[in-house]
């Protein structure tokens, strides 16, 4: 039987739980519910201390050229991840020809935090 200290604990913990929300495409929700610049900006910025939002999406639908989310993106986000090649995203400006080519393998993300362009790469098992 649970006392009243432990649920109390429990409430506690829960309260200072961190939940995760996921939302996989970001570009489709925005055109469906017609959301404005504004708008948009408020739903990038929906973290806080005790959620944290993130949002998936191809990057030929979020960096396209007809007003696309690219530039809100990356003004509104805390970090940026994405894989695959450099040559078709818009989030890294002056990349140089060469950098822009290379074959990036699966296991490797690009990542843009506070305009720093790394590369993480993930671990990964090794059949034999």
């Amino acid at each position: 039987m649970i006392t009243t200290e432990q649920l109390r604990i429990f409430n506690n913990l829960r309260l200072f739980a961190k939940r995760i929300v996921i939302i996989n495409g970001i570009a489709e929700l925005v055109d469906k519910l017609f959301l404005n610049p504004e708008e948009v900006a408020f739903l990038l910025n929906g973290g806080n201390d005790h959620l944290q939002l993130l949002f998936m999406d191809s990057l030929t639908k979020v960096g396209n050229t007809y007003g696309g989310l690219t530039n809100m993106v990356k003004e509104s986000v805390y970090q940026i991840l994405f894989g695959g090649s450099l040559q078709n995203q818009l989030f890294i400006e002056n990349l140089p020809y060469t950098q822009k080519n290379v074959v990036v393998p699966r296991n490797v993300l690009h990542s843009l935090k506070d305009d720093l362009f790394e590369d993480i790469v993930i671990p990964m098992e090794v059949g034999e």
